[in-house]
Order: C-alpha cells, then structure tokens, then sequence
C-alpha cells in the first residue's frame, strides 16, 4: 500500500490541474454570433387543472410591473425545436422573430458611461 501512495498522489494532483484549466477556453456566447428567437407559449385559462398557473397583475420596486399572465412561455434559439434561451434584462420584450447578436467579453470595456 505504501508503494501506491506516491504515485496515486501524483497521478491525483495531475487530475485536479487538467481538471482546473479544461474548462477556461469556453466563452458563454460568441462575439457577432446572431439568434432568432421563437416563443412557444402554453395557455392555462381553460385548463381544468390550472390552479397555481399564472398570477394577477403586479408592481415591482423601482417602477417595474407585469400584466396579468395564466400560462408559461418557452423562448427557444433558431427554431421551435431549438435550445431553450432567457432574458435576463428586465424591461426589454421579446418576440417570436426577434433578432439578437451576441457581445464578445470585451463589451463592456467601452460602454459608454452616460447610457
């Protein structure tokens, strides 16, 4: 047993490296990559099992609200049957057909500081 420790020692320490940096070259979205997003969207009005779907209207803090909505929408990248996609800003609609092209890491760096 004494044999195998040094070298399960290595071998293990080699694993946690390669295991650290094998994921450092994946970027979450490709700069000037463009989408078209789809919405698939399930109505919940008239279904006899809708309790807990949906909710009224409401007032966020800071101005924001929503209408009144009784189903869920699905929004997917390039097709119906594509990968699911969300938004995460709040305020900007988003349509069936709506076109958006990703931003390279560096966006940010030269936002302009009055917007």
């Amino acid at each position: 047993m004494k044999a195998l420790r040094k070298p399960l020692s290595l071998f293990m320490a080699m694993l946690m490296c390669l295991g650290i940096f094998a994921g450092t070259g994946t970027t979450a979205f490709a700069a000037g990559e463009t989408m078209t997003t789809y919405m698939v969207e399930f109505p919940r009005a008239s279904d006899p099992n809708k309790a807990g779907w949906g909710h009224s209207a409401m007032n966020f803090l800071g101005g924001w609200s929503t209408g009144e909505n009784n189903g869920f929408t699905i929004h997917t990248q390039d097709s119906f049957n594509g990968k699911v996609i969300y938004c995460i800003e709040p305020g900007v609609s988003v349509h069936s057909g709506d076109q958006f092209t990703g931003r390279g890491e560096d966006f940010w760096d030269d936002y302009p500081s009055d917007l």
